[in-house]
């Protein structure tokens, strides 16, 4: 067992603490705070997506970011403490859609947090949710609404006022996840491929593509491709076509703005299932691809007022992991949700609409 020990936080924790990770395809954050909200640790570490890695390789960035969250959290005080312990977890977690996933990844998850505890004790609460259950929860700071993912993977995610839920999207990068980084590097590739054939008109990506990758000309990309290239560093390609659409590349932006459609209607769907259709609200936007791209957005926000007349499309107010937080605070005695939100707001930085 590898418990942590030093420092400790006993004055503020005597509720215990709260701890919330988000882990997704790319990289895994996972944040401690107070029973009030006040974050006292953050770590983070590589990809958790158990559908992409394995459950073991997961397991063990989880492990990582979980660890060095709360190394920062016990030391933060800076006098010996043997009491303080985490009181409730959320994981929000990519990849855990099916209840036999998050069932699983529970048990092993109660491991990790023993092993790392100080007390090597599981917490009072553990929770396994979807990455789109805290994503929204971050985004509307706990209350029910729309929001939509877009990085790595993509997905639209929705409860309504009475607790029902939906989905769209989603499904992985070989069977969904059309608006992801990943799907707009791979479309930027091909169709760069196929400038360079000839069958469409020539685009910037030619050369882009080549000097991204450090490569002389686009044929040179094939081999790299299909012997070396992960799923990530195909995604890491999305700015890249970004770019190129933003300096008024045709072929770019054709996959850009098409990319902000079809999230757009993954929200739209979302909301007709919920029957939330007849009012208006906001669809929250997060995710690498929504957050350094405003092409995509604002195709996004024009096909959502297109197909659900009243809605409109605005940026999340906190980041996922912080909507874990929100989500474990709701079932840690004596946590004031209120004062979690207040305290949350104030410890990380909210994003502009």
């Amino acid at each position: 067992m590898m418990g942590i020990q030093g420092g400790g936080v006993c004055s503020r924790s005597a509720a215990g603490l709260l701890l919330g990770v988000d882990g997704g395809g790319t990289r895994t954050d996972c944040l401690v705070t107070t029973a009030e909200g006040v974050v006292i640790g953050r770590g983070s570490a590589g990809p958790s997506n158990i559908q992409a890695m394995g459950i073991g390789p997961a397991l063990e960035e989880i492990r990582k970011a979980v660890y060095e969250a709360m190394r920062e959290a016990v030391s933060s005080a800076g006098a010996p403490c043997r009491s303080v312990r985490v009181a409730s977890a959320c994981f929000g977690l990519a990849g855990v859609g099916r209840e036999s996933d998050r069932d699983l990844m529970k048990t092993r998850l109660g491991y990790v947090l023993a092993e790392v505890n100080p007390l090597n004790a599981p917490p009072v609460s553990l929770i396994v949710a979807s990455d789109g259950v805290i994503a929204l929860a971050g985004a509307n700071a706990g209350e029910p609404g729309v929001v939509v993912i877009a990085g790595t993977g993509s997905l639209a995610y929705g409860m309504s006022p009475d607790g029902r839920e939906a989905r769209a999207g989603g499904w992985g990068y070989i069977l969904g996840d059309e608006v992801s980084a990943y799907h707009i590097g791979l479309k930027g590739l091909r169709e760069a491929l196929r400038a360079a054939d000839g069958r469409r008109m020539h685009t910037s990506l030619v050369e882009d593509l080549p000097a991204a990758l450090g490569v002389k000309s686009i044929e040179e990309i094939i081999p790299i491709v299909y012997s070396s290239m992960a799923r990530a560093e195909i995604a890491a390609l999305a700015p890249v076509v970004g770019q190129a659409a933003t300096g008024g590349d045709e072929v770019a932006s054709n996959v850009i703005l098409g990319a902000g459609r079809e999230l757009g209607l993954m929200a739209a769907a979302v909301i007709r299932r919920l029957g939330m259709d007849e009012y208006a609200g906001c669809v929250s936007a997060v995710g690498g691809v929504l957050e350094s791209n405003e092409m995509v957005l604002w195709a996004m926000r024009d096909r959502v007022e297109e197909l659900v007349p009243g809605w409109s499309v605005a940026r999340g107010k906190y980041p996922p992991v912080a909507g874990a937080i929100l989500i474990a605070a709701r079932t840690a005695n004596g946590a004031s949700i209120d004062k979690v939100i207040h305290n949350i707001g104030s410890g990380l930085q909210e994003v502009p609409s």
